[in-house]
């Protein structure tokens, strides 16, 4: 007996992809999980989407520094990030050549918008990697880049009504 299986037909192929994806987000919405597989997300990485907030405050001011990147890998490992997974492959990835500024907007607006979880954690977690570089005795921690970026993104989780962000 020949344990092949047959070519599966490339639109069963994309249903089931958006399947595993539409599962693993909890999101019924079939728009936003076609623009999710548009993006690049899969089933296996979906739950980074938590952390691009995290990517867009680090990348603000260039670079990525030693500091924000170890805050970021301690957040992914208390999201599940294990070694060696594509989830973990593509966050360094994304540390090392920041995910362009169309993919993280849309990202985070996806975020907000179907989000069952806590974004203030996730505003949180942005504070934390904002002030993991810098300052002298605790002044200037957050740059001033860092606070736009920081901004944006309350504001982008307030009009959703979801979550606040006190300087």
């Amino acid at each position: 007996m020949d344990s092949k299986r047959p070519p599966m037909d490339p639109e069963d192929e994309i249903s089931t992809v958006l399947g595993r994806l539409r599962e693993r987000a909890g999101i019924l919405d079939d728009a936003i999980v076609q623009r999710l597989q548009a993006l690049g997300y899969t089933d296996e990485t979906l739950i980074l989407i938590r952390l691009i907030p995290l990517i867009a405050v680090a990348w603000a001011d260039g670079g990525v520094s030693e500091n924000e990147r170890t805050a970021i890998r301690a957040e992914a490992q208390a999201q599940g990030i294990e070694a060696g997974t594509p989830a973990d492959h593509q966050l360094t990835e994304w540390l090392t050549a920041a995910p362009s500024e169309a993919f993280q907007a849309a990202s985070v607006q996806i975020l907000a918008a179907s989000a069952n979880g806590d974004l203030d954690g996730v505003l949180t977690a942005c504070r934390k990697v904002a002030s993991a570089s810098g300052g002298l005795f605790g002044f200037g921690a957050i740059s001033r880049r860092e606070q736009d970026v920081l901004d944006r993104l309350s504001k982008a989780f307030v009009r959703k009504g979801i979550a606040t962000l006190q300087r």
